[in-house]
């Protein structure tokens, strides 16, 4: 059986995720989300000085 995952509708049609987003959705502070992004079970890029999460691995994570 395969599991869903409930993609809020903010997210549904975007290809990457920022950080201050991952913020967001976990309820973070901004040290200890850059923090976690260093370590994440999900793809993350850095882009310039931007860090850049891949929107189909994290929910792909998210939802397990």
């Amino acid at each position: 059986m395969e599991r869903t995952t409930f993609i809020p509708e903010k997210y549904q049609n975007t290809l990457f995720l920022t950080a201050e987003d991952i913020k967001e959705i976990f309820r973070l502070g901004e040290n200890k989300t850059y923090e976690y992004l260093k370590t994440a079970p999900f793809k993350v890029e850095k882009i310039g000085n931007q860090l850049r999460i891949n929107a189909k691995s994290f929910w792909e994570w998210y939802g397990t």
